[in-house]
Order: structure tokens, then sequence, then C-alpha cells
């Protein structure tokens, strides 16, 4: 009886899954996440065959999470991955329109140095065209690529006894001298929170008597009306994912 039970038991070890069998440091799982990225141009497709590759690591140390999937204008969505492979924690950022993938990019939390992106240069110089003549800018593809893959989080106060944030303090400094150009050129960003953060102060000055422009105002009204989900922070808890602007 008791050799049965240590054969079970062996058996039983055997089949379970093998963790430990892939090297474990933060650019063994960047060599498998890349490929996986760099030939998928389906977003719904990529979330599958990324989360696939848990099963050779641990459970609780591993998943695969949209963060948000939002609307940055012209018919194109940015959608943000958040990827964990036994504690190894990537950021995968998508361009997407109907699904379909036009830029890519990868960041690594362990490793700063880590940088994969990618995108279809004629899709993107079309995107580029009209969105510059939207935004009266000269934004190219790496601006759109830096803007995408930076991590801002959109809070005017935020922590324990919710002190200005370095955002908040700056808006509050340029509101009190009156000026606008700081805030302009951030309303032309790509990142939806640094232009939340653009709205707030020119909202503030409007209040205290600023003049906006015609067309200044229209974009502050179509950022509103698009009302983007944004990564914000509330008292102690930060990396809230929320629409910020009440619903029309």
């Amino acid at each position: 009886m008791t050799k049965i039970v240590l054969a079970l038991l062996l058996i039983g070890w055997l089949w379970q899954p093998v963790y430990s069998q892939h090297t474990d440091t933060p650019a063994a799982y960047a060599s498998r996440i890349q490929p996986i990225v760099a030939s998928e141009r389906v977003g719904s497709r990529l979330v599958h065959r990324l989360d696939s590759l848990q099963a050779t690591c641990m459970p609780s140390r591993s998943y695969v999470h949209i963060v948000f999937n939002r609307d940055i204008d012209l018919g194109f969505k940015q959608r943000r991955l958040d990827v964990s492979l036994n504690s190894y924690r990537f950021q995968i950022n998508l361009l997407c329109r109907h699904d379909t993938i036009f830029s890519s990019a990868i960041t690594l939390a362990e490793d700063k140095k880590y940088d994969y992106h990618w995108y279809d240069e004629a899709v993107i110089r079309q995107f580029l065209y009209q969105r510059n003549q939207l935004y009266k800018s000269e934004k190219t593809a790496s601006e759109l690529l830096a803007d995408l893959a930076t991590p801002v989080t959109y809070a005017i106060y935020c922590g324990d006894g919710a002190p200005l944030t370095v955002e908040g303090a700056a808006i509050k400094r340029w509101v009190s001298k009156k000026k606008a150009a700081p805030l302009l050129v951030m309303l032309t960003s790509f990142s939806c929170e640094t232009q939340a953060f653009a709205v707030a102060g020119l909202r503030q000055l409007q209040q205290n008597g600023y003049h906006l422009p015609a067309t200044t105002q229209a974009l502050v009204e179509h950022i509103v009306a698009r009302n983007a989900e944004l990564v914000t922070c509330s008292g102690c808890l930060s990396g809230l994912v929320e629409k910020i602007y009440p619903l029309r």
C-alpha cells in the first residue's frame, strides 16, 4: 500500500505544471512576449495569445488585464494591456481601429532600457495628417508612440492629506500667472490624461476672465464630449480608471 501511495504522489508531482522551465529573468519573458506582439494584428486575438503564456507561470503571479480601450480621435482607440508573468510586469499599448492593430509598444517595469515598438507607416501617416489638422499641431509618429506608452495619472490632488500633485501645482502656477501657452501644448498631447490637465487649467483661466480663442474652445469641448477613460487617483487610491466628465 505504501508503494502505491508513493507511486501516486510521484505521478501527481510529475503532472503538475512546470513553472520554472524558462529562464526567470525579465529579458527571458520579454523574448516570449515580443514575438507574439510583433506578429499579431488583431487586438482581441492578441489578448488570448498573451493569456496562453500563463500556462507555464505561477497563476498567482501572472495575469493579462485590459486597463482601458479608449477613443483617441478619428475612429482610433488606445488599448492598454497590463501583463504579468511570474511577477515581471509589462505594459503593452496598442493603437487600434475596429480591432485591427496599427501600432504597438512594449515597456518593462524592471528594465527601463527595454523598448519595443512598431507601427503601420501608411496608416499612421494618414492618422497624423488628419489629427494635426484637427489640433493645429505638427505631431510626429515618435511623439505618438511616446505619449501612448508613458503612464500618466490624472489628479490635481492625490495622496494622504490630498496634497497638490506635480501637475496640479504647475496648473495652479500657470493660472495665477495667466500663462496659457503650456496648457495649449498639453491640449495637443496624445495622452488623454495630459489633455485632461490642459482642459482643467484652461477652464480655470476662463473662470478668471481669460478669453479662449474659438478654435481652442472647440478642442476643449471636443475632448470633454469624447470623455475618454482616464487613469485617476482618489485620495490614497491610485490607478483607478474612470470617465471624469458628466455623461450627457
